[in-house]
């Protein structure tokens, strides 16, 4: 039975959904400001779900569609605080939002089957990040399916969803290896030509052009760290994967002047896998790649003012210092000039990346740690 009483009137009703709305954007306002407390955050979303659970939801569709956006909205914070105890209430949220998001009338209104994708999408990334594969990619293929048959979607939200959930599916069955390696990358090349078509034009696809090299460099990683490969392969291998590295963080660089707010971690994962790439197999190139990335006086829109990149730079320095001294102690593989000659580099970017920290972040290096909202 509806908690909602019949004693109270629209004038009530009205009122409760407006505050609930003034809660869910304050909360999304919070969540959404690096700096912000997610406490207070979560007390908003709390604020807003007490009253949407007390409206009844079979008065209008529009009251489903709004305590699922609330439900998702407290998921995607739980999943910012990246707390394994909350990863059932997380589940739970879920499960909740799209059982409201599939009472909803049908081909009544874009907002309705948009919703009812992103929460397929959002409740798959959680799966994915439980490790459950196999449920990861049942979800973002519900949510292709989906897409595919609306009727009220429009043409630019359409190919963004069917996007998305082609590179969930595809990341999902990548990790879990169901899907025949000769068809990985013809997938990812055909959606790369796709995004980088449409991200010329609408500044929202980037960050699926981003995932899409994303996705491709993990790929080619692996292909390049198989036994399999001859010394051509694995030369050809190296420099189809930097190409995609370098396309992704020059695309990065060009797009964006400002990046105190630029909070993305695939773009943080591209640069470390480009890092890990021209450490392990090319590291005369190490120190160019990070200070073109990282440097404003080497590169015009270098992200100088990413704590997080500088610090899997400085990771990726360390490492590298490491690794040139031990093959001079143990004359293994490289002259011993060479290896000096390559030390003195790497050292000399680590100052120059202090300098820019002291003129660009106020803050000290912090380890590594920590979509869209529903409203």
């Amino acid at each position: 039975m509806s908690p909602f009483s019949f004693t109270q009137s629209m004038e009530t009703l009205n009122a409760m959904d407006e505050m609930s709305d003034q809660w869910m954007k304050q909360g999304i306002a919070v969540m959404s400001n690096p700096s912000g407390d997610l406490d207070e955050a979560e007390r908003c979303f709390d604020e807003a779900l007490n009253l949407r659970r007390r409206m009844p939801l079979d008065q209008s569709p529009w009251y489903p569609y709004h305590l699922a956006g609330t439900l998702l909205n407290k998921a995607e914070l739980a999943m910012k605080t990246e707390s394994s105890t909350r990863s059932k209430a997380v589940s739970g949220w879920f499960h909740e939002a799209i059982k409201l998001l599939d009472t909803l009338p049908p081909n009544k209104h874009p907002l309705f089957e948009r919703r009812q994708v992103i929460a397929l999408l959002n409740a798959g990334i959680h799966r994915e990040l439980e490790g459950d594969l196999d449920k990861a990619a049942q979800l973002a293929e519900k949510a292709f399916k989906r897409t595919i048959v609306s009727k009220m979607l429009n043409r630019d939200d359409r190919n963004r969803l069917l996007t998305t959930a082609q590179l969930q599916l595809l990341g999902a069955r990548i990790e879990n290896k169901t899907i025949p390696w000769n068809a990985i990358e013809a997938n990812l090349r055909e959606i790369l030509r796709r995004t980088k078509r449409e991200e010329r034009l609408r500044p929202e696809w980037f960050a699926l052009g981003l995932k899409t090299r994303l996705l491709l460099a993990r790929w080619k990683g692996r292909v390049l760290s198989g036994p399999e490969l001859g010394n051509g392969e694995r030369d050809q291998a190296f420099y189809e994967a930097s190409d995609v590295i370098d396309e992704g963080m020059k695309t990065v660089r060009s797009r964006f002047a400002t990046k105190a707010n630029f909070n993305l971690p695939e773009l943080w994962e591209m640069f470390h896998l480009g890092c890990e790439l021209y450490l392990n197999h090319r590291i005369h190139f190490l120190p160019e790649f990070i200070l073109e990335n990282l440097d404003p006086v080497a590169s015009a829109g270098a992200l100088g003012d990413s704590p997080q990149m500088h610090a899997i730079a400085l990771d990726s320095i360390k490492k590298g210092v490491a690794c040139l001294q031990g093959q001079r102690l143990h004359s293994g593989g490289h002259p011993i000039r060479q290896s000096l000659e390559r030390i003195t580099d790497l050292l000399a970017t680590g100052r120059r990346l202090e300098e820019i920290r002291e003129e660009y972040l106020q803050s000290e290096i912090l380890p590594l740690g920590g979509k869209e909202h529903a409203t």
